[in-house]
């Protein structure tokens, strides 16, 4: 895959489901539907390529992980893992856990992509 654009990025990721089902009250998100909705949002987003701004990419996944979904580094460390395994190559626990950290470290709203 040729260098993707961060403006590239977020027009796949504006594509991914962020409604919840009319079952569920608007503001009333399940810890399932979260996990749902986050997973669907991960698979509009292609993995990281190494020489390829790889390190941005992932570093755009953990933030929104983080910091749209509003996870913790260690609740959102099994999504940030399945969506690695697109990567090329996949990074390893210790960088993913280190960029989960990193991403909550940053400034700004918390679980912006959970509002419709």
């Amino acid at each position: 895959m040729t260098g993707v654009t961060l403006a590239q990025l977020e027009a796949l990721a504006a594509r991914a489901p962020t409604r919840a089902s009319s079952s569920t009250p608007r503001g009333e998100l399940t810890a399932d539907a979260v996990r749902d909705r986050a997973r669907a949002y991960l698979g509009t987003i292609p993995g990281a390529v190494a020489g390829q701004r790889g390190h941005d990419r992932t570093f755009y996944v953990a933030g929104r992980l983080v910091r749209g979904y509003g996870y913790e580094p260690d609740a959102a460390y099994q999504l940030f893992a399945e969506w690695n395994q697109k990567c090329d190559p996949p990074w390893s626990e210790h960088d993913l856990r280190r960029k989960l950290e990193q991403a909550a470290r940053q400034p700004g709203p918390r679980g912006f992509l959970l509002t419709a």
